[in-house]
């Protein structure tokens, strides 16, 4: 165990006993993980949030357009319960934000939403037989599915080995955890990360996991309302109800006066009384309103449809350092192709 016993409170270390029992039970078979017939591959994090999770499977289920793909995810933020397919015209509060913004880009991909993931693969399975790769979003330490391919991710801000298992840091398990991943990835770089930083980065994660590491950086496109137009103005306003809104604000500040920044905390559920208030302030200003795609998923259907065309969505991607893209593709489709046969 790599932690300094001084470092960690009585509380910490009661949850970092209970989840290393919880591996252990995994590892020696006292739990068991159920195994599928189609390439699985997880994808997922140490800490407890903001690692970029979403644009990474967006980006995965974008490198395999041939294939006939399903994506699981808990839906973490919805009010319902159970096992669902997600409507790509359905509503946040019932799929989640993110699974919902899956679904809505990937129209060809079949998004489930269900706590227990087994079941959630077995019906997806089951109602698309002809898939042939299912990616579980936020499932690293969901260990009742066995993934055959584990990508952890850990924000080049705030990596793993600088972390602490909850409540003292972020973490949701130890850092040894990494050791179960077959790739990690850095993600949140400056776009001119050294190289000399990247060895020093790889060396710190390899002390925990012999997995091969990448590193990549989010590019922000152009924001375009729902009409397709372009943002003219130079003033704007930014909402945003992510974990990490820090990369979203330096990127706009090159471009655009943030004239109020209307920040809430992730997966925010927004209430009649906030609608109202954010309504008023475009009608009386005009000012467009910047925000994320996870947001107006949820924003969106709340937002009067005459004030649309004042509200603007930053498209966001993942973008790879070096040769990276290359090697994790690579790396990725030799484990599906092997899988699959």
């Amino acid at each position: 165990m790599k932690i300094v016993r001084h470092l960690l409170s009585p509380l910490a270390w009661l949850y970092l006993l209970v989840t290393q029992l919880r591996n252990s039970a995994f590892s020696k078979g006292w739990l068991q993980s159920r195994a599928f017939d189609v390439p699985v591959v997880a994808i997922g994090n140490l800490s407890t949030g903001g690692t970029g999770k979403t644009p990474m499977t967006e980006y995965l289920l974008a490198q395999f357009p041939q294939k006939e793909k399903v994506v699981v995810s808990r839906g973490y933020g919805r009010k319902t319960q159970g096992c669902l397919p997600v409507n790509p015209k359905g509503k946040a509060e019932d799929f989640g934000d993110e699974p919902l913004q899956i679904a809505k880009r990937f129209t060809n991909t079949a998004v489930w939403v269900s706590e227990k993931r087994v079941k959630g693969i077995e019906k997806a399975l089951q109602e698309k037989p002809q898939a042939n790769l299912v990616v579980l979003d936020d499932a690293y330490q969901h260990r009742y599915v066995k993934a055959g391919f584990s990508v952890l991710l850990t924000t080049f801000k705030a990596p793993f080995f600088k972390d602490f298992v909850l409540p003292k840091g972020n973490l949701r398990e130890s850092r040894e955890g990494a050791n179960r991943a077959q790739a990690i990835v850095v993600t949140k770089c400056p776009a001119n990360l050294s190289a000399q930083k990247q060895i020093i980065y790889r060396q710190l994660i390899q002390k925990y996991s012999k997995a091969p590491v990448f590193f990549s950086t989010l590019r922000y496109g152009l924001p375009v309302n729902p009409s397709g137009q372009t943002l003219k103005s130079h003033s704007i306003y930014l909402l945003t109800g992510i974990a990490n809104p820090e990369p979203l604000m330096h990127h706009l500040k090159r471009e655009y006066q943030i004239r109020k920044h209307l920040k809430f905390k992730d997966h925010h559920a927004f209430n009649s009384e906030e609608i109202k208030q954010l309504t008023h302030l475009l009608r009386s200003n005009g000012l467009p309103l910047i925000t994320t795609q996870k947001d107006w998923v949820r924003l969106g259907p709340e937002i009067p449809v005459e004030l649309h065309p004042l509200c603007f969505v930053v498209p966001i991607e993942i973008g790879w350092l070096g040769n990276d893209q290359d090697a994790f593709g690579e790396l990725l489709k030799t484990y599906i192709n092997a899988a699959a046969n």
